[in-house]
């Protein structure tokens, strides 16, 4: 009954995705891009004569959470071939140029005829899924191939299917993986209670993500002369709900720091919207040429790629996206050695990071603009409070590090047998 359910589930979202690319950009970019996956596989599987390592991520949070995997493989191991694999389109777009792989695709719908064509042609080695991908499909596919099969960076909380009465399918999907790599102990214990041993506690591959960026962060002079001797405050991936809660202190704050900002979104339209509400103090990154940086309070980021570095140039940094259950990559900035503010928000239990920095002092979290400006003032105005809690929050991500480093050490090992 279960599998039964299931794969109605799947037949009628494709069914559905089909309808709304008639008229949403994103379903469209979806089924147009899956519908190139078989031909890209077939000629993939003419030229590759390489062992395959099948990495498949949702979305792109995914996929940086599998790229220090992938990229210390390729250091071990140069002659591999990596097969990238992504669910959605606001991580395929970014990353189909990736230079780490060697193919990267949409991943076809989840059913048998799909999950054996797939896996007949790529011939892969290991498959990799990242944190919450469970394809029944393809897992069990994998299994009956005997490829070797790990989750990494999984999470688990226990309002999941897998732990409630009605998730037996779940629970099945659990006993395909050869090993499942665990973010903490709390996911541990859950998947011990199911009596799965199978299970390591690694940590998140975000964490030496993040160290391996801030080691090669880029110079940018365009932030070296707008901040010149000031502090500077660095807003990253900043959705209109976090402008709300911001922009009474960016008003009060304007005249004694300055303000970079990275919108999620870079469309005109939104970025138009953050310039209107800020003023002619404000310039645009794509606009800079020979007006007078420094005289300008706030520098709207409108390009893709700067913020990991940008976050190097802050003495503060806020990042966005608890306020419409979506926060952002907290580690990037926790790396540079700065305190960290986000949203308060229920669903900040999804990130454990934000838990545990909040913990240590270091992270901030604020439910509304009074409460932004109340922290803010005595962490502005305490020069030795905000360098100490700059120094937790880089030792933080500092002993944090490692999970790659298990994770490759087993694949290599498994593989050699």
């Amino acid at each position: 009954m279960a599998i039964t359910l299931y794969k109605l589930g799947i037949s009628a979202y494709s069914l559905l995705i089909q309808i709304a690319s008639l008229f949403n950009q994103k379903a469209k970019l979806l089924v147009e891009g899956r519908k190139q996956t078989w031909a890209k596989l077939e000629n993939f599987s003419q030229q590759n004569h390489k062992s395959v390592y099948w990495f498949h991520a949702a979305s792109l949070g995914e996929f940086e959470q599998g790229r220090p995997i992938i990229e210390r493989l390729k250091k071990i191991n140069p002659n591999s071939t990596i097969l990238l694999s992504f669910f959605s389109p606001s991580g395929f777009e970014v990353r189909k140029n990736y230079e780490g792989a060697e193919l990267v695709v949409y991943l076809p719908s989840d059913n048998a005829q799909n999950a054996r064509r797939f896996l007949d042609l790529t011939r892969p080695k290991a498959a990799l899924f990242i944190k919450y991908e469970f394809w029944y499909h393809y897992l069990r596919e994998c299994s009956n191939q005997k490829i070797l099969t790990l989750s990494v960076s999984s999470i688990f909380r226990s309002e999941q299917p897998f732990f409630k009465f009605y998730g037996g399918l779940h629970r099945n999907m659990l006993k395909y993986f050869d090993h499942i790599f665990v973010q903490d102990e709390k996911s541990e214990a859950l998947l011990t209670a199911l009596d799965l041993t199978n299970i390591s506690v690694s940590g998140d591959t975000r964490f030496d993500r993040v160290i391996d960026i801030s080691a090669s962060m880029k110079d940018i002079q365009e932030i070296i002369v707008f901040k010149q001797e000031e502090k500077l405050m660095v807003l990253g991936s900043v959705w209109p709900s976090d402008m709300e809660v911001l922009l009474p202190l960016l008003m009060k704050y304007k005249n004694k720091l300055k303000f970079a900002i990275a919108p999620h979104n870079i469309g005109e339209q939104d970025v138009l919207e953050i310039m209107s509400q800020l003023g002619a103090e404000a310039i645009r990154y794509s606009q800079i040429n020979d007006q007078l940086l420094q005289d300008y309070r706030f520098l709207i980021i409108d390009n893709m790629g700067m913020l990991s570095s940008l976050y190097g140039y802050g003495e503060f940094a806020y990042v966005g996206g608890a306020f419409r259950q979506t926060l952002h990559n907290t580690l990037e900035a926790a790396v540079h050695g700065v305190p960290v503010i986000f949203g308060h928000d229920e669903t900040n239990v999804k990130f454990r990071e934000a838990i545990e920095l909040e913990e240590t002092g270091a992270g901030i979290s604020i439910k509304d603009s009074s409460q932004l400006i109340e922290k803010f003032r005595s962490l502005f105005e305490d020069e030795e409070e905000r360098q100490k809690l700059g120094e937790i929050a880089s030792e933080y991500v500092t002993n944090n590090t490692g999970a790659t480093e298990m994770i490759v050490n087993y694949l290599v090992e498994k593989i050699k047998k």
